[in-house]
């Protein structure tokens, strides 16, 4: 596979399906996946990419911006972040979180935060060669 095959597009509502595929190879949803992406595509402050080979969605990034008081401006947030596990170490990552850097940068977000697992060496080291910092630690309750 080339990358020039690889098209990024603005995620859809229709996409859900497709993109759901995907985020089950990062973990089990624990609430009802459709309601939050209905919400979440009804929201200014939200954006999602595809990636797409040939007719098959194979990446999905997504980011949420919001107002923070310490910085004066908004930051950005990546939620997620998933290549089908068929189509990874070719390069799709790379793609899809440079246009969540160019869309957050584009509307006005000051700041761009990601979260990976420790041991996720290959995540690290992309965040990193995109100039991404490990400013600190991430701390998780889970509540449902």
């Amino acid at each position: 596979m080339q990358l020039m095959e690889v098209a990024v597009r603005r995620a859809t509502r229709e996409d859900l399906e497709r993109i759901s595929s995907l985020l089950d190879q990062l973990g089990e949803s624990v609430g009802d996946r459709a309601l939050a992406w209905e919400q979440l595509c009804g929201t200014e402050r939200y954006f999602a990419f595809v990636a797409e080979l040939g007719r098959s969605v194979v990446g999905f990034v997504d980011v949420l911006l919001f107002p923070d008081v310490l910085h004066g401006g908004n930051l950005g947030l990546v939620l997620n972040l998933v290549v089908d596990e068929k189509h990874r170490r070719k390069g799709i990552r790379k793609l899809l979180l440079r246009k969540a850097i160019e869309t957050a940068k584009s509307r006005g977000a000051v700041e761009l935060h990601v979260w990976t697992e420790e041991g996720n060496a290959a995540a690290r080291a992309l965040y990193e060669k995109l100039g991404f910092e490990k400013r600190g630690l991430l701390y998780e309750l889970e509540l449902a």
